[in-house]
């Protein structure tokens, strides 16, 4: 798995593991996502009334 964030070289000995790293995989794109929204929502309110959104 090849990223921004830095190359991993895994290898899973058993469907289970698979299993996981597959889930904790998702889990990091979705909190990834997460926090892309919740820095622009800061950017967006921290502009206050006065200024054009």
């Amino acid at each position: 798995m090849a990223s921004h964030y830095g190359t991993v070289v895994v290898r899973a000995e058993s469907n289970a593991e698979k299993d996981e790293l597959a889930r904790l995989r998702r889990e990091n794109r979705i909190l990834r996502e997460e926090k892309g929204i919740l820095r622009k929502a800061a950017v967006f309110f921290a502009r206050g009334p006065d200024l054009p959104r």
